[in-house]
């Protein structure tokens, strides 16, 4: 119709139509980014299947239908992205069961003194903190005193808990994102992995404490989409921080990303500053917020561990560094949620400190420290914790291959869809491999302190492939489905070599030696009686060979003495003067050398050199035994010379007057990194 033909009331008929038009394409378009990913954690599903919401129509029948883009089952999605990896993670745990690592028996011994009604000590009447698992360890008790073995009841546990640790992973990938054509694939990851599934059986607590932060943080990302619900994570992160000291920065960072407005309106006093006006409706005061918090958190996590990298920074870069780490967390303050103040959040605050404060104040008038004696032990030296820590890190990032690159999609993912859940991964991601830079990594295989990261490392990666796949885009798909198969390849291989260094090097290490040197004591206990060789023995290693001998242990690197962990030094250099005091005003009747020769004169680790170069222990001790090890290297037992005498079976060639004709130390060969760093 021609404008001047149309009567006002036709214009304005017509302009409502537009803006009704208009109005409906925004609403399609909203609509159409929402299933695009954006804000998938706001609407986070209600549960793991509200994909279910699609018509039965879209699921595929058959297997060509998937291949066309249809989306699977939800009993699909459970054998393929569940029940399939869970199987794979059995059969790589039944493979890797044969070991336990040598600090898990530390464990296994408080947890014999406690069930033996001695307390939760080392050597009885010892009140020393020497173990970072509380609840791992009273549980061993328990076991051992119904007539557990704890090795074994160690595994099974930590096979129990890897098992649920992937449940967790299934449904928060499924919350993260809803399943719909591709199938999980960070359960996939995570079964494939040696460190997860290898420390699931190796003895220790890690997997326990892994399934209890993805249960803590489910639960609270279940509690904030359905208000009025009791917050039980707090309770299940409490028995986290009972497992392990590191479990307040996990759940911290999950309370920063609660919704809701910010704890300061940023946006609000930019506006009154600037003279405008800002309606209420017209923003969405959550959508930004997150955004801001992540982004500053992240900031200044890579601000602070480029800091500590520099050896010997200017004024002027301390200052600049100081100043803009102060205004990245000043912005991360103001857009805290002010949900972490709310009622809920505060009754999961009180549910998580309780149990924690309860056993911190157990800890202080049990053992009289308000810390565990490990954290002085193991700390000391930020330089050697720093380089030691980045090695660690890089090695990891190597040993997972091409594929752990991903995660970065993960986070620009978190990032393009707003998504508050994917950003407080990414968050933990970040904070937790900080975290094991600053502690300086760990001497165990492959990689125990990044267990718990890797799950939500996974996820990360997880929710990328699978935001790829459901694109449609055949180059993209081609492109992932080439990395995927080179990935796996990668991941097989390197499976088999860790299942080889776990097995082949380090079990077989750890038999000969550490068993070896048990069968000695067995073997003069049959002969001289037990009662005849008790006595206190000397070591760095004294997880294995303290169980197994339940002798008094002198504990040369510190877990269980205070006075060496006290020493300045990193951990395994705490070798000064008052090291070598310590030990002489101990005056323990065993010392294990370790040598790189059978004669035993010959000291390779730094302990034993500083130790056997002093002047006074060949004046009071000598060789009693002798276990090699192979290569020419022998761990060599030394006794007081009051009771040498009394040993029909020592080493004839067990003295020299000193120890000043000692030849280069040679490497120790296929040795544990924990030996390796005591050179």
């Amino acid at each position: 119709m021609p404008k001047r033909d149309r009567t006002k009331a036709q214009d304005e008929a017509l302009d409502a139509a537009d803006s009704e038009d208009t109005d409906v394409r925004a609403a399609e378009d909203e609509l159409r980014d929402e299933d695009d990913g954006e804000d998938e954690n706001e609407g986070e599903g209600e549960d793991e299947g509200e994909d279910e919401g699609e018509d039965e129509g879209d699921e595929a029948e058959t297997v060509g239908d998937w291949l066309r883009g249809k989306r699977l089952t939800k009993s699909a999605h459970l054998f393929l992205g569940l029940l399939m990896p869970a199987t794979v993670g059995c059969i790589f745990m039944w493979r890797l069961s044969a070991h336990t690592v040598d600090d898990a028996y530390i464990s296994f011994r408080y947890a014999r003194n406690f069930a033996r009604g001695l307390g939760l000590v080392y050597n009885a009447g010892e009140r020393i903190e020497g173990y970072t698992n509380f609840l791992w360890t009273v549980l061993l008790g328990g076991g051992i005193k119904v007539g557990l073995d704890p090795d074994l009841l160690a595994k099974v546990l930590g096979a129990g808990f890897a098992l649920g640790t992937l449940g967790m992973v299934y449904l928060l990938s499924a919350l993260l994102r809803p399943l719909t054509v591709a199938p999980c694939m960070a359960t996939w990851l995570l079964a494939t992995t040696a460190a997860s599934m290898g420390y699931a059986v190796f003895g220790l607590e890690t997997t326990m404490f892994t399934f209890l932060l993805l249960y803590g943080t489910w639960l609270m990302l279940r509690e904030e989409q359905r208000d009025g619900s009791f917050p039980w994570s707090g309770v299940v992160y409490g028995a986290a921080g009972l497992t392990r000291p590191e479990a307040p920065m996990y759940i911290g960072l999950c309370m920063l990303y609660l919704g809701g407005k910010g704890l300061i309106p940023v946006d609000k006093l930019v506006a009154r500053w600037q003279g405008e006006r800002q309606p209420e409706s017209e923003t969405d005061p959550d959508a930004e917020r997150p955004l801001l918090l992540a982004g500053s958190l992240l900031g200044a996590a890579a601000l602070y561990a480029v800091w500590l990298s520099l050896d010997q920074p200017t004024t002027v870069t301390k200052t600049l560094g100081a100043l803009l780490l102060v205004a990245l967390l000043l912005t991360a303050v103001a857009h805290l949620p002010r949900q972490l103040f709310g009622k809920r959040n505060l009754i999961r605050g009180t549910l998580f400190v309780a149990p924690v404060a309860a056993h911190l104040l157990w800890r202080k008038s049990y053992y009289g420290s308000w810390l565990p004696n490990t954290l002085s032990a193991k700390t000391g030296d930020m330089h050697q914790q720093l380089a030691g820590g980045s090695d660690y890190l890089m090695n990891f990032i190597n040993h997972e291959g091409p594929i752990v690159y991903l995660a970065l999609f993960g986070l620009a993912a978190g990032f393009a869809w707003r998504s508050r859940h994917l950003l407080a991964v990414a968050t933990i991601v970040a904070f937790g491999a900080f975290y094991v830079v600053l502690v300086g990594g760990d001497w165990m295989p492959i990689f125990r302190f990044l267990v718990p990261v890797q799950p939500f490392l996974f996820l990360l990666i997880g929710v990328a492939l699978r935001a790829i796949v459901e694109q449609r885009v055949r180059m993209l798909n081609y492109g992932l489905l080439l990395l995927v198969i080179i990935s796996g390849i990668d991941r097989n291989r390197e499976m088999n070599g860790d299942r080889k260094r776990v097995l082949k090097d380090d079990k077989a290490f750890w038999d000969r030696a550490a068993g070896g040197v048990v069968a000695w004591f067995d073997q003069q206990a049959a002969k001289r009686g037990r009662e005849n060789i008790e006595g206190t023995i000397a070591l760095g290693d004294i997880g294995q060979i303290g169980y197994q001998t339940d002798l008094p242990v002198l504990d040369l690197l510190g877990l269980v003495d205070p006075v060496i962990a006290a020493l300045p030094g990193g951990y395994t250099t705490k070798i000064g003067q008052g090291f070598r005091d310590r030990f002489f005003d101990a005056a323990p009747r065993y010392a294990l050398i370790i040598s790189s020769d059978h004669d035993c004169h010959h000291p390779s680790v730094i302990g034993s050199r500083v130790l056997y170069g002093d002047r006074r222990f060949l004046n009071h001790y000598g060789v009693t035994g002798r276990v090699e090890i192979g290569n020419g290297f022998s761990w060599c037992l030394y006794e007081n010379k009051r009771t040498l005498d009394d040993n029909p079976d020592r080493p004839a060639n067990n003295g020299r007057s000193d120890g000043r004709h000692q030849k280069p130390p040679r490497k120790l060969p296929s040795t544990p990194a924990k030996l390796r760093d005591q050179r």
